[in-house]
């Protein structure tokens, strides 16, 4: 998990990844992350080379099509 926290905070220091982190949920913890990308299809790139899928770490992604700020 080390070297999966450390992948996502070099992407981040890339500016690739706004926020990252822990989510405690009483019924399991995982992790969130809000992304801001061009195109999806880097996304799925990203995601393939995490180390945390050799662990067996699984991944959810959704568009946010609309924000504010």
């Amino acid at each position: 998990m080390m070297e999966h926290s450390a992948y996502w905070k070099e992407l981040q220091s890339k500016g690739y990844v706004i926020v990252f982190g822990l989510v405690h949920d009483p019924k399991g913890g995982f992790g969130i992350g809000i992304i801001e990308l061009e195109d999806e299809s880097v996304l799925t790139e990203m995601v393939k080379k995490d180390p945390a899928l050799k662990i067996g770490n699984t991944y959810e992604t959704y568009p946010m099509r609309a924000i504010t700020k």
